[in-house]
């Protein structure tokens, strides 16, 4: 029998670009990395937070509006995930 959750499921998804304009934040924020590396990121309250990426599919409960070009050497896709 599954375990019942009370958190809804994503109802939307919107892809960031390292170096992009910023976006909404979402409720959480997905990191698709290839290569290893650091991914460098604005958070909703203007504070950069530097994430240490590892290869796989990493769901991260992070507000992210922008993902800086600046300091960023994962290889990735980006995306915020929105409820």
């Amino acid at each position: 029998m599954p375990i019942p959750i009370e958190e809804p499921g994503i109802r939307d998804t919107k892809a960031l670009t390292a170096g992009g304009l910023p976006v909404a934040p979402g409720a959480m924020f997905r990191i698709n990395c290839t290569v290893a590396g650091n991914v460098v990121v604005t958070l909703e309250s203007g504070v950069d937070e530097t994430i240490a990426a590892v290869v796989g599919y990493l769901v991260l409960p992070y507000r992210v509006i922008a993902v800086k070009s600046s300091g960023t050497t994962a290889t990735a896709t980006y995306a915020n995930l929105y409820v």
